[in-house]
This record gives C-alpha cells, sequence and structure tokens, in this order.
C-alpha cells in the first residue's frame, strides 16, 4: 500500500484496527474519501459496505475502493430489498396534479384566507401537489406515521388558513401513501418512497463494516437505517460544519451517534489564507477545531474581477440569476449548476400573477394580485429567497429574467463562467471563486414597528459562508461576505 497516512488518519486507523465505532469530524478538504479507502485496506478480509451520499460519489468510489467494499447509494440498497417489486410502478409516465387529484378523489378548492387576511383559494391542483409534497416529507423523516407535521407550510397562508389546508391534505395524503405501497396502486412510485418502504421494514446489512459518508447531511431514513445496525462497526465521516439540507430534513447523525470521536483537520484542497479565511466563520459557528491549509498550496485572498472568477457562489437562486445578468453585461456566458428550471417557472407565474390575478404556481398561489406578493415579500414570515427573487421581478421584469435564461450555456464546459448556489456548490471546488453580494440577507419589515431591519446572522448562514470559501483552491474574493464584519460582530 503507496498510501502514507498523516498522523490523524494513523490515530483513525489504529481506532478502526480495535473495533471502535467512530465519529470523524473531516473539515473541508481534508481527504475524507481516501481515508476510507484507507481504512478498508487495512481490512482487506473484513466484508463492508461504502453508502454514498449521491450516484456521482458512489461511482467514484467503486473505482478506488478494494474489492472487499460494497459501493452503493442507499436507494440502491433499498431497490434490491424493496424497490425491485414495483419497479413497473417507477416506469409509469408522470402524472399531472390534475391526475393526482382524479386519482384521490380530490375534486374542489379549499375556500380560506391569507396571511394578510384576504380571502384566498387554494385549488384543486394546488391541494394534489401539497398532498405529494407532504407524502415526500414523510418519506425524507425518520418518523414511521404520517401525521400533520408532515404537510407543507403554504406561502402566503396565515396559521389559520394553513390549519384549514393541512387538515384535508393530511388525510388525502395518506390514502396516497396507501396507494403508493400497494402493488397494484395507481399513483406513479419515486425512488424516495421505496427508499421509506425499506427502512419501515427495519432492514439488517449483511456485513461487517459500514461507511457513512457525508454523514452530516444524512437523510432521517438513512440515519435510521444505519443507526439500527448494532452488529456492524459503525464509521460515519462528515464535516458538521457544512450541514445544508436541514430544511429539507436533513438530521446530522454524528452529534447523536455513540462513538469515539477523531478529527481530520488537514486540508489539500488549498493553501494556508484561505484556510484563514475558513477558520474565522468555524470559529464564529463555536467549533473548537481549526482546518490546516496545504503550504505546498500558494492560496491567495483578494478582489478578482468577474472575468477572471472561475465560479461565483451566491446564497439564493435569484441571487444566481441576478450574477448571469452581470455575466452578461461583462460579455460572460454563464452557466448555473443545476439548471435554471425552477426559477424561469417562476418568472412565469409572476407574469401570470400580474396579467390574470392568480396563478399555478405554488409560490405564489395563495395571493390575488402582485401586489400583495410585493407587500408580503418584505415580511417577516416570507424566505428570502422569495424576497430576492420578487426584488429581481421588480426590477427586471419577468420577460427579462426568461431571456436571460434562455441564453444560460446548456453545459458548464460551454459557458465562460460558472454560477452556483452555495448549496450545490457543496462537494465541488474551482481554482478561482467569487463569493456573490446576495450573502447579505434582505431586510425584512417589523411587524411591530414597520421598520425595514436586517435579519441576525443564523448559524445556517454561518454554514454557509463557510462552505463556499471552501470551495477556492488558488483564489478567493471573499468580498460578498464584508459586510458579516466589524459592526455586526460576526466575525471576531
Amino acid at each position: 500500500m503507496t498510501f502514507t497516512p498523516t498522523e490523524e488518519q494513523a490515530a483513525i486507523g489504529s481506532a478502526y484496527l480495535r473495533g471502535e465505532r467512530l465519529v470523524v469530524k473531516a473539515l473541508a478538504g481534508s481527504g475524507k474519501t481516501s481515508t476510507l479507502r484507507y481504512l478498508a485496506e487495512l481490512t482487506p478480509r473484513t466484508g463492508a459496505v461504502y453508502i454514498a451520499y449521491n450516484k456521482a460519489i458512489q461511482t467514484d468510489a467503486a473505482r478506488s475502493f478494494p474489492g472487499n467494499v460494497l459501493c452503493r447509494t442507499a436507494h440502491a440498497l433499498a431497490f434490491a430489498e424493496v424497490g425491485y417489486r414495483l419497479a413497473d410502478k417507477l416506469r409509469r409516465p408522470r402524472q399531472r396534479a390534475r391526475d393526482v387529484a382524479r386519482i384521490l378523489g380530490i375534486d374542489c378548492r379549499v375556500i380560506t384566507v391569507n396571511a394578510l387576511g384576504h380571502a384566498a383559494a387554494v385549488d384543486v391542483p394546488q391541494l394534489a401537489r401539497l398532498v405529494l409534497d407532504t407524502v415526500a416529507r414523510f418519506c425524507h423523516s425518520a418518523d414511521y406515521s404520517l401525521t400533520l407535521r408532515h404537510v407543507p407550510t403554504v406561502t402566503g397562508l396565515g396559521e389559520e388558513g394553513q390549519e384549514d389546508v393541512a387538515a384535508q391534505v393530511v388525510e388525502w395524503a395518506r390514502e396516497a401513501w396507501a396507494d403508493l405501497c400497494a402493488p397494484h396502486g395507481v399513483l406513479r412510485l419515486d425512488h424516495d418512497h421505496y427508499l421509506k418502504m425499506w427502512q419501515l421494514a427495519r432492514p439488517v446489512l449483511a456485513t461487517d463494516v459500514i461507511y457513512l459518508d457525508e454523514a452530516q447531511d444524512a437523510n432521517p431514513v438513512i440515519a435510521d437505517v444505519v443507526g439500527r445496525q448494532e452488529h456492524a462497526q459503525l464509521i460515519l465521516v462528515g464535516d458538521q460544519h457544512q450541514q445544508l439540507y436541514g430544511w429539507r430534513g436533513a438530521r446530522d447523525a454524528m452529534s447523536a451517534f455513540d462513538g469515539t470521536r477523531l478529527s481530520l483537520t488537514k486540508s489539500f484542497r488549498f493553501g494556508p489564507a484561505i484556510a484563514a479565511q475558513a477558520n474565522e466563520w468555524l470559529a464564529a459557528l463555536g467549533s473548537d477545531l481549526r482546518v490546516v491549509g496545504h503550504d505546498p498550496i500558494a492560496s491567495t485572498v483578494g478582489p478578482v474581477p468577474l472575468e477572471r472568477a472561475d465560479a461565483v457562489l451566491c446564497r439564493t437562486n435569484a441571487g444566481a440569476i441576478g450574477q448571469a445578468i452581470a455575466a452578461e453585461d461583462r460579455g460572460l456566458r454563464a452557466a448555473i449548476t443545476g439548471g435554471a428550471g425552477d426559477l424561469a417557472a417562476l418568472a412565469r407565474a409572476a407574469a401570470e400573477l400580474q396579467d390574470s390575478g392568480k396563478t399555478w404556481h405554488p409560490e405564489f398561489a395563495a395571493f390575488t394580485s402582485w401586489s400583495e406578493v410585493i407587500e408580503y415579500a418584505t415580511s417577516e414570515a416570507a424566505s428570502e429567497n422569495l424576497a430576492t427573487l420578487v426584488n429581481l421581478i421588480v426590477t427586471y421584469g419577468p420577460d427579462e429574467i426568461l431571456r436571460i435564461v434562455d441564453a444560460l450555456a446548456a453545459r458548464e464546459d460551454d459557458a465562460d463562467i460558472v454560477i452556483s448556489t452555495g448549496h450545490k456548490a457543496k462537494g465541488r471546488e474551482w481554482p478561482v471563486v467569487l463569493i456573490g453580494p446576495d450573502f447579505k440577507p434582505q431586510p425584512r419589515r417589523d411587524p411591530l414597528s414597520g421598520k425595514l431591519v436586517t435579519p441576525e446572522m443564523t448559524d445556517e448562514a454561518r454554514m454557509l459562508a463557510y462552505v463556499a470559501v471552501t470551495r477556492a483552491r488558488h483564489h478567493l474574493d471573499p468580498a460578498g461576505l464584508d459586510w458579516a464584519r466589524g459592526s455586526l460582530g460576526v466575525l471576531a
């Protein structure tokens, strides 16, 4: 074996050989995958399962891990046990919201009030989408029964309106789940559906060792399955400071797991200058860990023009569109990581609402005019992404945003610059990274005073900032985070 472990990796290897269950806190760029591969090579006759965060990571791991390790996503494990029996339901054509409503017998809208106290109606197609979203939230949880807590909040509805809608949606959602579980059910099956069925069956993985990568963002379903494998040696690896998906149900499996806690702090991605930036955010998060930069990499920090950046990282999807507009103004063709289809749909919905006073899109469906959306967007209840998007539509108009989306490069390789949200940049890296200006939260209107105030920075926002600054290898322009220094007291 040619791999020479660092002192931290060697300590992890020794604990592993003693048969201890491990929780490895691995900071940005510190070689999580190479460390797990090192452990697997220490015990070549021991059967192990490596549970990858996504298909791309699984494919890469399968190429490099030794033959005693089965590299799979959790969905692949679930399909082999449960999903294959329902494979025909996966291949069914996509069903429109009205098709789902017909199948479940949803035939009338719900009349209620929105957050502004005005009459609002939740139409049949939106009710059908809420039912599917409720099932999805149940499938992303570790819960064993579907309840009111799984019904998503409808943008624009107040507490009373939400209760009216949720009471009906949860009953339809239970009917939908029963249909999905039935071999001859009519609804189209999704991959998260059979993953949930697998978890509910309390599976036992026939292996001696389980490696769980990106454990800080583990789907609660996966965390529940792994945590129940009492017969196996469990190795959880991840960076708790990169927990970005709590908003969609992800849970930090590392904090609740009982095992020996060790760390990987030596980064092989960037040098000391970028490590210093990362450490400011680790300090702001109250972490006792600090990342150590790789001396041979001559990383630098400072202003860089947009033309020299390989990637611009934003806080919100709407901020990404704003940077695409800025890139076009400089004569650059941009690609947005993951595409901009959702943003285009929102722009079309805004135009529809402006023209007819109603729209199908769930973000705007509770409103009867565009002026109501603008009023709501400045309230405390509105999400930052919605507020930024509304401001963008007000500034440029839906048609201009749709034109920008159409002009984007379809592939990153065909673009002059890559634009991404911090969430979608996780696991990625680029030579030169610029932090976009939308990391500063949008002002919100205080419900008592009526004044616009800038929200305090949350730990979730600090984690996103930490992820963003650690995507750069050679040069980082952190200007989009400069506002967080000094007077706001976010950083020391």
